[in-house]
């Protein structure tokens, strides 16, 4: 009898033991903002020549700039001028157009457009050309004439 009364304490005590309590588990979340800059670090002008008719300057040596975007989601625009920064005289209605190249990169001989184009990031290093001509297809004077393209790298 000593072992059923036993067996039935041991019984009665693994009854009443605890169960082990079920596992939880949770999730932390980790926020942050990543605030995306433009810089345009360098910009150095190109070189200008007369064209073969007189009648307007181009690009004898392009002029260079590195845009480095940290984020996608930036274009890069570049204001084509609609007259001379600086002339010998007077200030001829002129027609501009432009061109820019990154050597290394994904560009070539992209035209200036109004709408951008689009970046990815990174640094990117770009050469500039552009041309300028007289609207009435008159000859410049000489002296020296002067260009000013902006460049803008807009989100």
């Amino acid at each position: 009898m000593r072992r059923i009364f036993l067996g039935g304490v041991t019984a009665a005590i693994l009854a009443a033991a605890p169960s082990a309590a079920p596992a939880t588990t949770n999730n932390m979340l980790f926020t942050g903002t990543v605030i995306g800059t433009c810089l345009i670090p360098a910009a150095v002008g190109g070189t200008l020549t007369v064209n073969s008719a007189g009648t307007g300057v181009q690009t004898l040596v392009a002029g260079t700039a590195t845009v480095s975007p940290t984020t996608t989601g930036y274009s890069l625009y570049l204001d084509t001028p609609t007259a001379f920064t600086s002339t010998p005289s007077g200030n001829p209605a002129i027609t501009v157009t432009g061109t820019f190249t990154e050597p290394l990169g994904s560009f070539s001989n992209e035209p200036f457009v109004p709408g951008g184009t689009p970046l990815t990031a990174g640094a990117h290093a770009l050469e500039i050309s552009i041309a300028a001509t007289t609207d009435d297809a008159s000859v410049l004077a000489s002296g020296v004439y002067t260009l000013q393209v902006t460049l803008r790298c807009v989100a």
